[in-house]
């Protein structure tokens, strides 16, 4: 499902092909993990936030100002805005899981009637607290090598649970990001560097 290495069995770049879907990790932010965790730091299955249902899809959209003369000869465009996402499909969560995807939502347990039971409580917005995460997307495979995107952000999206019989009830988040270091960057993506092209 995910590759184990950015050293890929395949080096020829002309034929590399992403391909599948990955896993999901995520490390709260806080004065321990103030800056990036390593690839090792995320990827344990403490770390995982759930089977990933559905794939991942990264998002980068900008906008530009832009200006040009009258007579169309001159003309200047300028970035002004940009957003970095990652959204993906939850089909294996708990109490816990939804309690990191919304800021008005905690987590506990009670037991009742000598059973332990989870509990989400949820709603009220003078409840909120952010709650900005590491996210750690690890695709590819092994032949054309790993892939990851990391980030640092929050859930933006409303949560929608569908209880049905014949389909599983997936959580699908969607993750903005925001700047992670003193020059702005949004999002890191690694990949193996294939760069020699075959016969």
């Amino acid at each position: 499902m995910a590759g184990k290495s950015y050293k890929p069995q395949n080096t020829d770049r002309l034929k590399s092909i992403p391909l599948g879907s990955g896993n999901v990790y995520m490390i709260k932010y806080d004065s321990t993990h103030a800056t990036m965790p390593t690839d090792e730091e995320f990827e344990t299955d403490a770390n995982m936030v759930g089977r990933t249902k559905g794939g991942a899809t990264f998002n980068y959209s900008q906008e530009f100002f832009t200006t040009k003369s009258d007579d169309g000869v001159a003309k200047k465009r300028r970035l002004t805005d940009e957003t970095a996402s990652l959204s993906w499909g939850i089909m294996t969560w708990n109490a816990t899981t939804v309690a990191q995807l919304l800021r008005t939502a905690t987590a506990s347990t009670e037991t009742e009637s000598s059973e332990t039971i989870a509990i989400v409580e949820g709603g009220g917005i003078g409840n909120q607290t952010e709650k900005k995460y590491w996210l750690h997307f690890v695709g590819g495979d092994d032949v054309d090598g790993k892939i990851t995107l990391t980030g640092l952000g929050e859930n933006v999206e409303a949560l929608e649970a569908a209880f049905a019989n014949d389909a599983e009830t997936t959580l699908t988040p969607n993750f903005e990001f925001d700047p992670y270091d003193n020059d702005g960057h949004l999002y890191k993506l690694k990949m193996a560097n294939q760069t020699t092209q075959g016969a």
